[in-house]
């Protein structure tokens, strides 16, 4: 039998990085805030001469994948809504509709692409949650009374 060298042995899987409750919230911030998924896209992934200064307790990879993610599902809402506007409006005008009622079926197809689009949740182009993060409300502990005197 040969002696096994240490090249030839697997390497121990890596454990998941503790997630946090930052890292939930900054998640959830590049779906709210175009402007924080635009800067943090721009200083972490586009800067050239920067290095990225350590993020302890937050797990920077995953807020920059839903950046990613937020600014990708935006626009493609912006491309749909804009493919309505571009087709749906001539397409009715040319169907017999009267201008205002191409306007307003054009409106209302509008606001169920957006409507679709803000309730939608789980899709295959969104990233993986932000695993590893509960609600700590359950974990808390209630805070002890307050008494005067």
């Amino acid at each position: 039998m040969s002696a096994m060298t240490t090249s030839d042995r697997p390497l121990p899987p890596v454990p998941p990085r503790p997630a946090t409750e930052a890292t939930r919230y900054l998640c959830a911030a590049a779906y709210l805030e175009q402007k924080f998924a635009d800067r943090v896209v721009e200083r972490v992934l586009r800067e050239r001469h920067r290095a990225v200064a350590p993020s302890y307790g937050v797990d920077l990879h995953a807020v920059v994948r839903h950046c990613i993610a937020a600014r990708r599902r935006k626009f493609v809402r912006a491309l749909v809504l804009s493919i309505v506007l571009l087709v749906g409006g001539p397409l009715f005008l040319w169907l017999g509709a009267s201008p205002l009622g191409a306007l307003l079926r054009v409106l209302v197809i509008g606001w169920g692409v957006v409507f679709v689009a803000a309730s939608s949740t789980g899709t295959r182009s969104s990233p993986a949650p932000c695993s590893g993060i509960a609600s700590t409300s359950a974990r808390r502990p209630a805070p002890p009374p307050v008494t005067n005197g």
